[in-house]
């Protein structure tokens, strides 16, 4: 056990200060889970699972249990929504490999960064090799089918010390995919809703903070060296997430406002 004030701050991940909340379910519970975290007040969902078998993989018009009518509720009262992308990218030999629900436009679209390996520069990371990728085909409301990225961003995949639920203690093991990916994403977005809010901005337009969360993207394509895409990337979307203060001074190229 860690019991020590200042080692379990140290331990707390990107938000330390946020308060957390934890949704069990099963079934349809998933829909449930997101009606009862808006009635909660919660600012950023994330979810970390997907639902269906391979015949759902990006399928734009799969649904269970009405989800897809409820995460877009969700969206609409203001909830930031990140979800895991999936690890089924191994091999790449789909044309597609994104999980319900990451393939929904509402969610943010969480990729995986192969951090595996102690010390390796951030800014050289690349997509982890079994994380899921677009792109993604979609209909229009005119009835046109159109390619999208699907992805939407990335963060690292790796975790070596993390607390082991039912054990109650820190494991030393390497675990490790989108599930981990995106709950990075999901604390990013915490911090950039507190940042927003201590500048004034409103935080009530889920669609807006998600547009300039994924302007924190460094535009990478999905190779270690590959940089400054002119166009979002279906493998890693936005690029590698970065932790920057929203202002105009920090996103300047190559990242945010001053490269798209």
């Amino acid at each position: 056990n860690i019991t020590d004030s200042n080692e379990r701050i140290k331990r707390s991940g990107i938000a330390p200060e946020a308060e957390l909340y934890y949704y069990r379910f099963e079934g349809c519970g998933p829909t449930r889970a997101f009606e009862t975290a808006v009635a909660d007040g919660i600012d950023v969902i994330n979810l970390s699972s997907s639902f269906g078998d391979e015949e759902q993989i990006c399928d734009i018009d799969y649904d269970i249990c009405n989800l897809n009518a409820t995460i877009k509720a969700a969206v609409d009262a203001g909830v930031l929504v990140t979800v895991s992308a999936g690890n089924l990218g191994g091999g790449e030999i789909l044309p597609c490999s994104i999980a319900y629900p990451a393939l929904r436009s509402e969610v943010i679209a969480v990729a995986s960064l192969e951090s595996s390996v102690s010390g390796a520069e951030y800014h050289y990371l690349p997509r982890g090799l079994d994380s899921s990728y677009g792109p993604l085909t979609v209909r229009l409301r005119s009835g046109i089918y159109v390619e999208t990225a699907g992805i939407d961003i990335a963060a690292p995949r790796t975790s070596t010390l993390f607390f082991t639920y039912g054990y109650n203690n820190y494991s030393t093991e390497d675990v490790g995919g989108t599930s981990f990916s995106a709950p990075i994403i999901a604390g990013n977005a915490g911090l950039m809703r507190d940042a927003w809010s201590s500048i004034g901005y409103p935080l009530t337009n889920a669609r807006y903070l998600r547009v300039n969360l994924l302007l924190l993207g460094d535009g990478s394509n999905g190779t270690s060296t590959g940089y400054y895409v002119h166009q979002v990337s279906p493998k890693v979307g936005y690029g590698r997430i970065r932790n920057h203060w929203p202002s105009s001074s920090n996103l300047t190229y190559p990242w945010g406002w001053g490269w798209r």
